[in-house]
């Protein structure tokens, strides 16, 4: 028999933690390790109970939840999946750049389908994240008297993995684009947005290049995310639309529950076509369209995320004659999507996370 999943439940609203410890309670697969009510409570719980995963509320008395993840993470690391407002998502990306793992939305209710579908949303993020291994990372800012910080985003920038990230020689291959390269196209899923905020930071503003982006998300934190990311590195961030045409320097992500795809006129088009393997956006829709449009122009890159979305795309990519880079183990916080991808034989260059922003540059150089 399966040993039960131990969570921590963080939560400073009484009625919100009796929502959530009677949702894992309820759950077979959990046991409710202990609760927090603060972020200095989670921290001590976290060291004494050593649990599996966390859920992990922001706003907080005492030490609030961005400080509370930096210590857990440079401590005792450990999965935790932020349990907070949709209103509030662009803070909620300060907190998985500090290193929580995934945003979900907060419950009101378990006696609305509505509210059962964040519950289920919850419980199956809190399972899946269990089995991520985290990184260690290291915090260079010593805690205040209090315990807490009040502007996070003006630390998060201190605070690194303690496992180093390889050094890559920025060599082009052999097999070089075998066309001008016209689009790239990003894939990425947990982890996905610090891993983007680097790479487009590394790229800079004015790149020659539209840059499409397939991030998975839960909905309603898509717009938090373009407004973090535009904010973080100060480059055009837009949500894609129908019927744009990607313009050079620009950066289209998907809209919340809408695969992104080019149609034949280069074009974006946007679909609420069925999830595919669970997913919508698709990274496989998005790589394909790609391919149909630009063809050996195309570039496609694939950053950390469970599972193996893009793979099937980025074959298709590859049939066209386009060109494709994986991020590499060491630096993703889940080695899924990418290692798909090296495992098909389908990757061109593997890199780390620090190296592809540069490479990416040197290709179109």
């Amino acid at each position: 028999m399966n040993e039960k999943i131990r969570v921590l439940i963080v939560e400073d609203s009484e009625a919100l933690l009796q929502l959530l410890v009677r949702a894992f309670e309820h759950d077979s697969r959990f046991i409710v390790a202990g609760v927090a009510r603060n972020g200095q409570e989670a921290i001590d719980k976290t060291l004494l109970l050593k649990p599996d995963v966390i859920t992990m509320d922001l706003i907080m008395p005492k030490v609030d939840g961005f400080e509370a993840i930096r210590q857990i993470m440079s401590r005792k690391p450990t999965p935790i999946v932020v349990v907070t407002s949709a209103n509030d998502s662009q803070n909620s990306f300060e907190a998985v750049k500090a290193g929580a793992l995934e945003v979900v939305s907060k419950p009101t209710s378990v006696n609305t389908p509505e509210g059962l579908k964040t519950i289920t949303a919850i419980l199956e993020k809190a399972k899946i994240m269990s089995g991520v291994k985290v990184l260690t990372r290291k915090s260079h800012i010593p805690p205040t008297s209090s315990g807490t910080i009040g502007q996070p985003d003006k630390f998060l920038n201190s605070y690194e993995f303690a496992t180093p990230m390889p050094r890559t020689q920025l060599r082009l291959p052999s097999n070089r684009l075998s066309s001008i390269p016209k689009i790239v196209a990003i894939a990425s899923s947990t982890g996905g947005p610090p891993a983007l905020s680097k790479v487009l930071t590394h790229v800079g503003k004015g790149f020659p290049l539209p840059i499409l982006i397939v991030q998975h998300i839960t909905p309603g934190f898509g717009q938090g995310l373009i407004n973090w990311l535009a904010q973080t590195i100060g480059s055009h961030i837009v949500e894609a639309k129908e019927d744009m045409v990607p313009m050079s320097g620009n950066i289209y992500i998907a809209p919340d529950n809408y695969h992104l795809l080019m149609d034949i006129k280069g074009r974006i088009k946007l679909s609420s076509a069925l999830p595919i393997k669970g997913h919508r956006p698709s990274a496989n829709l998005l790589f394909e369209s790609i391919a149909h449009y630009y063809g050996p122009s195309a570039i496609g890159v694939v950053l950390t995320g469970m599972g193996d979305d893009g793979m099937l795309g980025i074959r298709a990519l590859k049939q066209a004659g386009g060109f494709c880079i994986a991020q590499d183990e060491a630096s993703s916080v889940v080695y899924g999507m990418p290692k798909a991808v090296v495992d098909a034989g389908l990757s061109d260059v593997v890199l780390g996370l620090n190296s592809i922003g540069n490479y990416l540059l040197k290709l179109v150089s």
